[in-house]
């Protein structure tokens, strides 16, 4: 019997296929999102235009829309969440990205619009205007340049309006030329049977057009005639005329390309020039690239100012343009990213160079108020082969340079076979095809591990710990996939099989209802404004609404994972309204980031779990006991619980408890098993 619940469920299905149904076709460019903004679905046609293959590929705004911003985001949401029905709200242009790399501009007007239930969905329509935009950067130049030409025509070509640029490039005053029809000053033979409605009408089907002005003296001028439709204050029957002098425009061309091309700030070529020049696979040779990544670059503009880290930056590009010649280019890829790209040769020149790289970008510096200001970089050398997709390529480098970063910043991994082959058995490269393959045979399950009060030997609470029995009973390591885990599992199909996944743990913990669940939780997710909803919308599906009403849950965000470009201001609000839910958050991983201190008072946080290299040489160095001790009394002075991870031995157990630390997990007391294990695997514990 279908219950009253998957009633209301199917009815939302059907109400949203007869929405998609009725208002799609191949050639709209649309998305659909419900009512808190989530995105629903996106048109073929959409998809043609952004060269993606299905909705996975483009189901976040910020997969398609360049340099996003939320506060600009949440703006929209407010204003269009006011909206009534059927009333359509215009963005501003924006900046999008296709799949290959290559820019469109575009404006979206959205409108909501009801399903047969009643249900609101959010339409928008995307609308391509790249063509338009990059006539109007021409424009714009030659406007700065004082030789923009411009006619207003009505519908039968009757010139109502021109500008004063009009007068000094034909010879006709504006009283001479407004009232005339437009086809008196073009000279054409092609034309010249056409009546002037016909000649009008054709310019409507053509944006761009090459013609001859007629000037007053009998001269005639090459141009290239941009044609527009008026809208807004003017009818949608008039038409603008833009008369580009070929001539001038070529070398107005040339300038403009040449700004697009180069980075403003720094004169390295710019993001622009390396889709252009590298994005076709048409290549006849193998290169190197090289991502370079300037360390903690956010402290310095915020202690220094944002005018001493531009300074910087373009120190740093005088210092990477002295690698420039015939075979390497360097770009600014934007903030403070660069790039490489030389000719492949061998990978011990790479790693030279890359050493190179690491020295003399470490030399450099500014003077700011007699002091010297320096900077390290992260590098990231991966090839980049003729046959490869520009942005695979990219994606490699940069992934190696995360990998840099990882290991402590101011070093580069450069991906040669050998350093490939360790990455991948640190599982930097399981694919996610086998990810997903695992999710769906039900491989990936969560196991626990308990936190426990050594005082007393209750168990206080489990972290919840993903892990991969494969088919042949081999645990595959959690650092071998995890990654590839998180970015799988926001796909929906797959964050189905991970809701499940909670369900199935929750109901076997059903012997164990007094002690709290803790999951990881990846600081991406708390990148955007709706960010703490979804989380809670997440966790609510898969354990039910009473979830927090019956077992204490907590969030852990590892302190590693907090880098210099984290947006700290969006994450400390979207953790805020996690803990006015209901939630507790706890810190991971603590103590490794030195730099990270002033967390402990920036965030909303809970609890501290210290890290498991800080205890393993306790009882046998005196300074290891001493920073511990120091570290824990700065956590408890400041109120917040502390959590020891990784206590192996009974010494350990004691002399934490000497430095008033209770709560404890790792081998000691249980490692991390399958729940059904769970009750024999602590027997020695109490609840």
């Amino acid at each position: 019997m279908t219950t009253k619940a998957q009633k209301t469920q199917i009815n939302k299905k059907n109400s949203f296929f007869d929405i998609r149904l009725n208002m799609s076709s191949e050639k709209n460019n649309f998305i659909i999102q419900d009512e808190n903004f989530k995105v629903l679905d996106v048109s073929q046609g959409l998809l043609n235009l952004t060269g993606h293959n299905s909705f996975n590929d483009l189901k976040d705004p910020k997969d398609f829309f360049v340099n996003l911003n939320n506060d600009d985001i949440m703006i929209d949401r407010r204003k269009i969440s006011t909206m009534a029905d059927n009333v359509f709200a215009e963005s501003e242009v924006k900046l999008a990205l296709t799949k290959d790399g290559t820019n469109l501009y575009v404006v979206d007007k959205a409108r909501w619009v009801k399903g047969l239930d009643g249900t609101r969905y959010l339409w928008t329509e995307i609308y391509d205007i790249t063509e338009l935009i990059v006539s109007k950067k021409i424009n714009e130049t030659l406007l700065i340049d004082g030789n923009l030409i411009i006619l207003n025509i009505n519908k039968n070509g009757k010139i109502i309006s021109c500008s004063n640029a009009w007068e000094l490039f034909s010879g006709y005053k504006i009283v001479e030329t407004v009232g005339r029809n437009i086809t008196e000053f073009i000279h054409t033979n092609e034309y010249n049977s056409f009546k002037h409605h016909d000649f009008v009408l054709w310019l409507r089907k053509n944006t761009y057009t090459k013609q001859y002005i007629k000037n007053k003296n009998g001269s005639n001028h090459n141009v290239m005639i941009s044609v527009e439709r008026l809208s807004g204050s003017f009818s949608q029957n008039e038409l603008t005329l833009t008369i580009l002098d070929i001539k001038k425009q070529s070398t107005i061309e040339k300038q403009l390309q040449s700004r697009l091309d180069k980075d403003e700030l720094t004169s390295l070529y710019s993001r622009n020039y390396l889709n252009t020049h590298f994005g076709s696979i048409k290549r006849k040779i193998d290169y190197v690239i090289f991502i370079i990544d300037i360390d903690y670059f956010k402290n310095i503009n915020d202690v220094y100012g944002h005018i001493a880290g531009d300074n910087l930056l373009i120190e740093i590009s005088k210092t990477l343009a002295a690698y420039s010649d015939e075979n390497t280019t360097c770009f600014r890829l934007g903030g403070e990213e660069f790039a490489i790209i030389s000719k492949w040769e061998e990978w011990k020149k790479v790693r030279k160079v890359s050493e190179n790289l690491k020295m003399d970008i470490a030399k450099t510096y500014i003077n700011q108020n007699g002091q010297k200001v320096y900077c390290t970089a992260s590098i990231g050398a991966g090839i980049f082969k003729q046959t490869q997709p520009l942005r695979t390529g990219l994606q490699f480098a940069d992934l190696l340079m995360r990998e840099a970063k990882s290991m402590g910043r101011n070093c580069y991994v450069v991906g040669d076979p050998i350093t490939i082959q360790k990455l991948k058995n640190d599982g930097k490269f399981t694919s996610i095809n086998e990810v997903q393959s695992a999710l769906e045979d039900q491989e990936i399950e969560y196991f626990v591990q308990p936190i426990v009060d050594a005082v007393s030997g209750h168990i206080v609470g489990f972290e919840a710990l993903a892990r991969w029995i494969k088919s042949n009973g081999e645990i595959f390591e959690p650092k071998k996939f995890i990654d590839i885990l998180y970015q799988t599992v926001r796909q929906p199909k797959y964050f189905k099989l991970k809701t499940k996944m909670r369900s199935k743990l929750l109901n076997a913990l059903e012997n164990f209802p007094n002690q709290y669940l803790s999951f990881n939780m990846k600081i991406e997710l708390l990148s955007h404004e709706n960010a703490a909803e979804e989380i809670n919308e997440s966790i609510l599906g898969s354990f039910g609404s009473s979830a927090l009403t019956n077992r204490e849950i907590i969030l852990e965000l590892s302190e590693r994972a907090i880098t210099d470009r984290t947006n700290s201001d969006l994450v400390i609000k979207q953790l805020e309204k996690l803990k006015v839910i209901g939630y507790k958050i706890a810190l991971d991983d603590f103590g490794i980031e030195s730099s990270n201190i002033h967390r402990l008072q920036d965030y909303p946080i809970d609890i501290v779990k210290i890290d498991r290299r800080f205890i393993k040489k306790i009882g046998i160095d005196n300074t290891a006991d001493l920073l511990l001790s120091g570290l824990i009394k700065l956590v408890t002075s400041l109120g917040l619980k502390v959590i020891v991870e990784g206590v192996e031995t009974e010494a350990q157990r004691q002399i934490l408890l000497s430095m008033g630390t209770p709560f404890h997990q790792g081998f000691l007391y249980c490692k991390p098993v399958a729940v059904e294990s769970l009750s024999d695997a602590t027997k020695h514990l109490s609840l």
